[in-house]
């Protein structure tokens, strides 16, 4: 009984954390004078990522590529097919028309990129470049920002304004990141020890059941910032997440283990996740995407878990 305890008080930790995460980001935003979109992607995605960088990081020092690299590419695909429709159901998600397009492009870019690295090369300069390209995106989200305020941002801007001290919204962020990493730390945990009770195989755990714990801080933001009607956070959040997975945590696990052969099938759904997501944000670019595409994407999550579990 003692892991399900822990999981239902790691769950209840997220809540708490993401809900208060998800104010302090927006408050942040409007004290910065950068989009929500940007806050999303950088902030709020490292934050939500702090759970899979942990279980990854540990794992790779352990000597467990299977359970680090299944959990980074199952990761993504988690957040593409379930955390991104449970916000399309949960709200009317409206797709932006220059900032989302270009970050979705990206993060196809460093997927494919990330599938090429693992599968041909093998040294740790690779980790270092990747750690590098993560630092690079960074700065650039916060330049393009900058740049948004006198453009497509600032007739947002002229009109928000907010009356949070700069310190408060500070240890409003500090306190729920913390809350975040440790109510993830938990609910990955506790599903581990429940689900080796059960012989699994670390890879195969690694890419679903440890993939989707430590996607609860993406999904409980997702759902609170959607309540709040912060749908750039939203997409920001998923976007930053699976970005930061490859190129930061993929990174650090390259640095300290070599890239693990994982299952051809593995990569195929982590591949065709991000190009279902290119595909859904440029066709909807600057509108408001239909619910039936967020139950077609659980559908095609369902799926796959039961395609995964014949392998």
């Amino acid at each position: 009984m003692y892991p399900a305890i822990f999981f239902i008080l790691g769950v209840v930790i997220l809540l708490v954390s993401a809900d208060v995460f998800v104010q302090a980001a927006s408050q942040a935003s409007k004290k910065l004078g950068l989009s929500p979109l940007v806050i999303g992607i950088t902030i709020v995605a490292l934050g939500t990522s702090m759970p899979e960088l942990v279980v990854s990081v540990f794992a790779a020092i352990k000597g467990d590529g299977g359970l680090a690299f299944g959990n980074i590419i199952g990761s993504n695909a988690v957040n593409i097919l379930l955390v991104f429709p449970l916000g399309i159901l949960c709200s009317d998600l409206r797709i932006g028309t220059m900032k989302t397009q270009r970050n979705t492009l990206i993060l196809l870019l460093v997927s494919v990129v990330f599938y090429l690295i693992s599968r041909m090369f093998s040294a740790p300069w690779i980790g270092y470049l990747l750690i590098g390209c993560a630092i690079l995106f960074t700065i650039e989200e916060y330049r393009w920002g900058k740049i948004g305020i006198k453009h497509e941002d600032k007739v947002r801007f002229s009109k928000l304004h907010t009356k949070e001290k700069t310190f408060d919204i500070v240890i409003k962020t500090v306190g729920s990141l913390l809350g975040i990493g440790v109510g993830g730390f938990i609910t990955v945990v506790s599903t581990e020890n429940i689900s080796l009770l059960t012989g699994i195989s670390t890879t195969f755990l690694g890419f679903t059941i440890t993939a989707i714990g430590t996607s609860l801080p993406e999904l409980f933001t997702t759902l609170f910032s959607a309540r709040h009607s912060e749908e750039k956070i939203t997409m920001g959040n998923i976007l930053g997440s699976n970005i930061y997975n490859v190129l930061l945590i993929g990174g650090l696990t390259i640095l300290i283990a070599s890239p693990y052969p994982m299952n051809t099938y593995h990569w195929m759904i982590f591949l065709l996740s991000s190009v279902l997501l290119v595909g859904i944000v440029v066709f909807y670019r600057g509108r408001i995407i239909p619910k039936w595409v967020g139950v077609f994407l659980l559908l095609l999550f369902l799926g796959s878990g039961y395609f995964i579990r014949k392998i």
